[in-house]
């Protein structure tokens, strides 16, 4: 989020926030897949917007592989939808 230029205060304000409301799911196998992939995606999404190329299309596959893991792939299109 600081990378993106957020300020410091609400990054730190969101992330305590994200973090408390997921804590419950934390240990919970698929759920920590969801949270690994999604922070792939964004990664992905975030150097293909800072220097355009071809590794995008590596959501193809990742995306194939969490929609067999967990539900949590609902969380892609959104994610694709906001950038």
């Amino acid at each position: 989020m600081v990378q993106a230029a957020a300020k410091a205060l609400a990054a730190t304000f969101v992330l305590h926030t994200i973090i408390g409301a997921g804590s419950v799911h934390f240990l919970a196998r698929p759920h920590v897949f969801s949270i690994l992939f999604l922070r792939v995606a964004f990664a992905l999404l975030w150097a293909d917007r800072l220097h355009p190329s071809h590794h995008r299309w590596w959501l193809v596959p990742l995306t194939a592989r969490w929609v067999n893991l967990h539900g949590g792939f609902a969380g892609l299109p959104i994610t694709l939808g906001v950038g």
